[in-house]
């Protein structure tokens, strides 16, 4: 594969993997969704209790409220899924990134 297609792709998973990780919400069962990001609410955890991995669950993938992104959720897994290795740094790289909308300065 092209390195330019290469890099053009890991740039789209990056930007769509944060979107993903900055609006994904669980759903209530009334069919509302939770009020707080579900993977900010997480990362704050993680850096509380100093620790360096934030843990995602695929099925939240397919489970996002589709308004509230502007990709395809099972196009993105199918990538992460196939091309993990290929897309791995740039799913890695989206992580500071959630951490820096961190509202707390002292999380950042």
């Amino acid at each position: 594969m092209d390195a330019a297609v290469k890099s053009q792709i890991g740039q789209r998973v990056q930007r769509y993997f944060l979107e993903f990780l900055e609006n994904f919400r669980l759903k209530n069962d009334d069919g509302t969704y939770e009020t707080e990001s579900y993977y900010l609410s997480q990362a704050k955890t993680m850096v509380l209790e100093g620790k360096k991995t934030l843990y995602v669950k695929i099925p939240h993938l397919e489970q996002i409220d589709p308004t509230s992104i502007s990709f395809e959720p099972p196009v993105l897994r199918d990538v992460i899924e196939n091309k993990y290795m290929m897309v791995r740094d740039a799913l890695n790289a989206a992580v500071p990134q959630l951490l820096e909308k961190l509202e707390e300065p002292e999380l950042q």
